[in-house]
């Protein structure tokens, strides 16, 4: 069991000012795609006509494969609410049950707060997958009574750069921050027993945080992380 005396981990810092946004990354690469289609129509039409509108197109069709992935990373913050402030849950945006596992929540929203509790029942817990492939969440704060990671959880959440572990959390799942590529700092609560082999499979050169001489600690060398103690 976690040693409540302990000083608890610092909040990570939301995000400010610009932020990328993969969703103007992913309409500009339509953008592209859509031109690319055109100029191959005015090409067919103009067939015998034009000698360098041809050459122009081919250009555009062997730079696509390399510019859409280019596009979708690019940085264009916007004044939305969505990616601009941070949001706390409310009922309304997450679907709850009667355990309280976390089995739905609305958004995306780039900076996510999710309450201790929601319509009077205790976060305790959250479903497989509940935010994998969301590409726009760049900062959340998970509740305190959350016990596990589940499989899945974080996956291809690559906008992400840094996540506190809540300090009740016994067991970091499969695949739960896989190809995570934007993380970097994970801050482990003492509670930590179980640190699945490809829990951060694809995420780089992650640095554990934690408290000297913990199981988590330990748990995390033999997983071969980098550690900073507290």
């Amino acid at each position: 069991m976690a040693d409540m005396n302990r000083a608890p981990w610092p909040e990570v810092e939301p995000p400010r000012g610009w932020k990328k946004n993969p969703r103007v990354g992913q309409r500009l690469t339509w953008i592209l795609i859509g031109t690319v289609i055109a100029a191959g129509g005015v090409t067919v039409i103009s067939a015998g006509k034009s000698e360098v509108l041809p050459v122009i197109c081919f250009l555009a069709l062997v730079a696509l494969p390399f510019a859409a992935p280019a596009l979708s990373r690019i940085g264009c913050g916007t004044d939305t609410p969505e990616t601009r402030t941070l949001h706390t849950a409310t009922a309304a945006d997450v679907t709850l049950d009667e355990t309280g596992c976390i089995t739905r929540c609305r958004g995306p929203y780039q900076q996510l707060s999710i309450p201790e509790e929601l319509g009077g029942i205790p976060v305790t817990g959250a479903a497989p997958g509940l935010f994998s492939g969301n590409r726009v969440l760049a900062f959340i704060h998970l509740p305190q009574g959350l016990q596990e990671i589940p499989e899945r959880m974080f996956s291809g959440c690559d906008n992400l750069p840094a996540i506190v572990i809540p300090p009740q959390v016994r067991v970091i799942g499969p695949r739960a921050f896989a190809r995570c590529s934007d993380l970097k700092d994970v801050y482990l609560p003492d509670a930590v027993e179980e640190i699945a082999p490809d829990a951060f499979e694809g995420c780089g050169n992650v640095l554990m945080h934690v408290h000297p001489g913990s199981a988590a600690e330990r748990i995390a060398r033999e997983q071969g992380f980098m550690c900073a103690n507290g």
